[in-house]
Parts: structure tokens; C-alpha cells; sequence
């Protein structure tokens, strides 16, 4: 199910078998009940046929997508070099080519484990069609086996810049597409007549949500900073000299910078 042949010319054809007949017998499956089996054995030099999924695979949020898969080598016809080429395309119809291996070997008989990356534009995308195309050079059958994709998910760093600390979390690298809730746990700040408030955060290369002034939620897809601003803030505490007099102002936090008018009245 998901698959699908193409034949490209001639009579090439594709088969799901539990034994080999070219070589005979050499090859039973490697995994499950039954493998591929292309018959370069009888078609003519140059006969193509894709085998294709018509079901696509998702790689969002994965790098270094690996195709895994065992390939039949065997000992006969060596200068006949039937061949699969493993293609992949975003739409099903225009395949680009990543490997190619040969069926012929001298070391023996066996099924071999072939692996290959695709390409970085194959990455991180909701739509990866894979491909095997097949080349007869008249020898023996072609046989494949055991599929896998595999891939490693992409980690984005968090950068988070903040003057008096308190961010939780702090720097990180993380997952793609990991949500996170962003604070600041120690605001108000108070070191003896000066106190620092958080004011707020900006996220630079990545969306982001502000909710308040110590919090910003966001999604991480990208590498971004995130920097804390923080605000400044003095205390002032008016009195009078003496036991006698007043003045209209409470002790209180003030902005740096701010201008606070202060009257004083004689008793």
C-alpha cells in the first residue's frame, strides 16, 4: 500500500516475491514476507521502471533525513551493472536523483545495507515522495528490501538576554517547534534605595506572544533572542527635621528620571 510502478520503457516490471530466481534461490526476504524483485534478468540493457510512492511522507521538524534499505548483490554477470537509483521529489511527478548502487559484487551472495541522506531541501517539509528507479544491463534480477526513513529532529537555540537575571528559562537549545513559557521570577529587584523592574520582553527572529510584563509565550522555530528590559527605579523618602512641619509627598518608587515636586509646611 503507498506504492506504485512506473514503467519508464521496454518491459521491465516489478514484482513482490518470497525467493529469488536469478540467482535461484539466493535470496529470501530480510524482512516481512516478500521483497521487491525487478526482472533485469529478461528485459533488454537500458529498460527502466520507478517504483514510487503515491503516499508522501512528512519531515517537518526533521534535518538529515536517512533512507535506509537492504539491496541483493551477487556474484554473476559482473559487467552487467543493473542498477537502483533512489530519487526523491515534493510532488510525486519531478524526481531528482540521490544514490545509485549496482547489483553486481564479487565478495558474494548477500543482501547489503545501503544508506543515503537527502538533500537539505528534502528537510523540514510536509510533502517527501521517495523513489526507486531501476536499470536493467541484462544480468541477474534486481532485489530490494526493509525500507526505513529516519531523521534527527532540528534544534533551535533561545538566546535570552537579561541584566539582573531571573529568566526562566535561560539560554537553551530545543526541538523545533517547541512551545515555550518565558519569565522573569525576580522582579521587583530591590539592592537598598534602587529597584529594578522587569518590563517587559522582545523576541527578535521568531513570533512571539507578550501577556505581561515578567511573561512571553512563544513557539520556538526558529534561532531567536529574546532580551528583558528592565526599568530603573529610586526610592524617595521626604521627611522633616524635627518633630514639627509636613510634607505632601509619601516615601515611594520612582522611575529614574522622573520629576517629583515636593512641598513642605511649617507647623
Amino acid at each position: 500500500a503507498g506504492w506504485a510502478t512506473n514503467r519508464l520503457s521496454g518491459t521491465a516490471a516489478i514484482s513482490f516475491v518470497t525467493n529469488s530466481l536469478y540467482p535461484t534461490n539466493s535470496f529470501a526476504p530480510y524482512e516481512g514476507a516478500r521483497f521487491v524483485r525487478f526482472n533485469s534478468w529478461t528485459c533488454p540493457n537500458g529498460n527502466q521502471i520507478r517504483l514510487q510512492q503515491t503516499n508522501a511522507i512528512s519531515s517537518v521538524g526533521f534535518t538529515n533525513v536517512t533512507v535506509d534499505f537492504v539491496w541483493a548483490q551477487d556474484t554473476g554477470f559482473l559487467a552487467a551493472n543493473d542498477s537502483v537509483t533512489l530519487q526523491w521529489s515534493t510532488d510525486g511527478a519531478a524526481w531528482s536523483d540521490v544514490s545509485t548502487n549496482f547489483r553486481p559484487i564479487a565478495l558474494g551472495n548477500a543482501w547489503y545495507k545501503k544508506s543515503a541522506v537527502l538533500p537539505f531541501g528534502a528537510e523540514n517539509r510536509t510533502n517527501v515522495f521517495l523513489a526507486f528507479l531501476f536499470t536493467s544491463q541484462w544480468g541477474n534480477d534486481c532485489h530490494l528490501d526493509d525500507v526505513r526513513v529516519t531523521g534527527e529532529p532540528i534544534q533551535e537555540t533561545l538566546t535570552v538576554v537579561s541584566a539582573w537575571g531571573g529568566a526562566k528559562p535561560g539560554t537553551l537549545t530545543t526541538n523545533w517547534n517547541t512551545a515555550l513559557s518565558c519569565y522573569i521570577t525576580n522582579s521587583p529587584l530591590t539592592i537598598g534605595t534602587t529597584q529594578y523592574v522587569a518590563n517587559g520582553g522582545t523576541v527578535v527572529s521568531n513570533a512571539s506572544t507578550p501577556v505581561n510584563a515578567t511573561n512571553v509565550n512563544l513557539t520556538l522555530t526558529n534561532n531567536a533572542v529574546l532580551r528583558w528590559a528592565w526599568q530603573t527605579n529610586y526610592l524617595l523618602a521626604p521627611s522633616v527635621n524635627g518633630a514639627t512641619g509636613s510634607v505632601n509627598v509619601a516615601s515611594n518608587w520612582y522611575a529614574a528620571g522622573t520629576n517629583v515636586g515636593i512641598t513642605a509646611t511649617a507647623s
